[in-house]
């Protein structure tokens, strides 16, 4: 998978012989117009990078990069949906627009994440600090330094935070990555597989992640 900004020079070239051997181009830190990003879907790009995310903070109303993407039917949608890069208004909007069958849930987990509330010395280059709540932000700024949530995290709390069912998010984060890596997301006797068991009982809670087996060895104490 290949991640461009389609207002690049020769992009819609790019992506053709990138589809041609089979590669998902996406869309993805992008200033595109409307226009641009029209010319990389008929292209062959098929998937937006974290929609909503590596993106200006300011743009204009309408039409923007957001937009255009969202109302493309032929684009899926990555979310990062922590309860940081977007907010559940946004998240249950676009999660709406796209509907299950065409959004992917990814996490953008770095190295601080699951660490205790602190400031750490980063390996890149300056300072992130890990609030309370998990978010990690580079250093004494409101800007995000990646995600402090795994995807497990982000499937377990999909319920809690958009209101949706979790059953959504295990498609979201199991079947359609399958799908757009042109994999078929289906079990066969003798092929591995890693069996996933969530309690949901508690209404508004987060699941629970009772048991992870993989290939019949349990991951969890």
């Amino acid at each position: 998978m290949v991640t461009l900004a389609p207002e690049t020079p020769g992009a819609a070239a790019y992506i053709r012989a990138l589809t041609a051997e089979g590669i998902c181009v996406a869309p993805g830190h992008c200033d595109a117009t409307e226009e641009e990003i029209a010319l990389a879907v008929a292209a062959g790009a098929s998937l937006s990078t974290h929609l909503g995310n590596g993106i200006a903070a300011t743009l204009p109303r309408h039409p923007n990069a957001i937009w255009a993407q969202l109302s493309e039917d032929r684009l899926m949608a990555s979310l990062i949906l922590d309860g940081h890069h977007l907010s559940r208004s946004t998240a249950r909007a676009m999660l709406r627009a796209k509907g299950v069958g065409r959004t992917v849930l990814v996490s953008d987990s770095v190295t601080f994440a699951g660490m205790p509330p602190g400031r750490y010395s980063s390996s890149i280059g300056g300072d992130v600090e890990v609030s309370g709540d998990g978010k990690v932000s580079i250093a004494g700024t409101a800007y995000l330094a990646g995600s402090g949530s795994c995807l497990l995290d982000i499937v377990c709390r999909y319920r809690a935070f958009t209101g949706f069912p979790t059953a959504e998010a295990l498609t979201m984060a199991v079947s359609n990555p399958a799908r757009v890596i042109g994999k078929t997301p289906a079990l066969v006797p003798g092929a591995p597989a890693t069996f996933l068991l969530l309690d949901t009982s508690r209404d508004e809670a987060p699941a629970r992640p009772v048991e992870i087996l993989h290939n019949g060895v349990s991951m969890l104490p």
